[in-house]
């Protein structure tokens, strides 16, 4: 039976009634209609707001961290749209979705968890709007999302449900972490809102060994 989480919760990934050699993570939302009005057509237009002017465009990523929380290597380490797979092959994104029509996950990220090398002891699960700062656009106009975890066979583990005016103002989002505990791997429900593009939070998180290196200006490619 799927597990309906709350935010801090975590679970274990090792139960007879699942297949984890696989762990599909699925994020699938919804736009909020824009409320309708009775202003004529002819004045709406110059007061319509340049939020409603663009598809809300979510974007999931994970982040694979070593054993102090850190990326220890740069851009192979961030699996996002512009970079699909890791190294290894162990963790891969499905492609990008540009605007989360269509019913199910909207995007997924497949882990192979049996093949994750051993120097990654967590992967972070996350989403960002894309160019939300500048569309003036933030979770408060997504309905409907929520993040869930799902076994090799498509069997459904855990699912967090992510909407509400709570994240109202935000364009980044923490959704969970897979983490390793004396052999195990766990997954932590988090929704833990985050300002900035994806970059601002890879930052964040990148080895102090890398900087060390002269290596500060290591950007990723956010264009699409």
């Amino acid at each position: 039976m799927s597990i309906n989480m709350v935010q801090g919760q975590s679970v274990i990934l090792e139960k007879i009634e699942y297949d984890f050699s696989k762990v599909t993570i699925g994020l699938g939302w919804d736009i909020r209609e824009p409320k309708k009005n009775m202003m004529p057509s002819f004045l709406e237009a110059p007061f319509r707001s340049k939020q409603e002017s663009y598809d809300y465009d979510l974007d999931t990523f994970a982040l694979l961290l070593n054993k102090k929380g850190k990326i220890p290597d740069l851009p192979d380490d961030v699996i996002y749209y512009g970079n699909l797979k890791s190294k290894d092959g162990s963790i891969e994104h499905c492609g990008d979705n540009l605007t989360g029509k269509g019913s199910g996950d909207d995007e997924q990220i497949y882990i192979q968890l049996s093949s994750v090398p051993s120097h990654y002891h967590q992967i972070l699960i996350g989403v960002n709007i894309y160019l939300g700062t500048e569309r003036k656009q933030d979770f408060s106009g997504v309905e409907n999302a929520v993040v869930r975890a799902c076994d090799a066979n498509g069997k459904e583990i855990c699912r967090f449900n992510l909407s509400g005016s709570v994240y109202h103002g935000q364009t980044g989002m923490l959704l969970g972490n897979l983490y390793k505990r004396n052999g195990l791997w766990k997954f932590l429900a988090m929704g833990e809102p985050k300002l900035g593009n994806l970059q601002s939070l890879v930052d964040g998180f990148t080895a102090p060994e890398i900087l060390g290196e002269g290596r500060s200006n290591i950007r990723l490619s956010l264009e699409k």
